[in-house]
């Protein structure tokens, strides 16, 4: 048996530090906004950066999203009538399943 950390052990410590950092349970809000950066890291990472100040190599940034354009973005891949997407390509899929997680996801991203 092997001594050091599998992928999976890695995956998982790396999760754990990241959502460790931040708001801690206990303030204000800070249950929510931790379920909302494990829906972060779990479902929005594969095409934005983890840290959603910045670019991603697909998405762009999203720190800061209202959450009328995480409604209509996450749930039906639509734009709010006047939005103007940081980026032309319209990459991203509904994610229907997400639809109980919007208001810890709007949490995290505007913490």
């Amino acid at each position: 048996m092997s001594r050091g950390l599998t992928r999976a052990g890695v995956g998982s410590l790396l999760m754990l530090t990241l959502t460790g950092l931040g708001c801690r349970k206990g303030e204000p809000g800070g249950d929510l906004v931790l379920r909302g950066r494990g829906v972060y890291m779990t479902s929005c990472i594969a095409c934005h950066n983890p840290d959603p100040s910045r670019p991603g190599n697909l998405g762009p940034a999203v720190q800061g999203a209202s959450l009328k354009l995480l409604r209509l973005r996450v749930l039906k891949a639509q734009y709010p009538p006047g939005y103007t997407p940081k980026r032309t390509t319209r990459l991203m899929t509904p994610l229907p399943h997400l639809a109980g997680e919007i208001d810890a996801l709007h949490a995290f991203l505007n913490r």
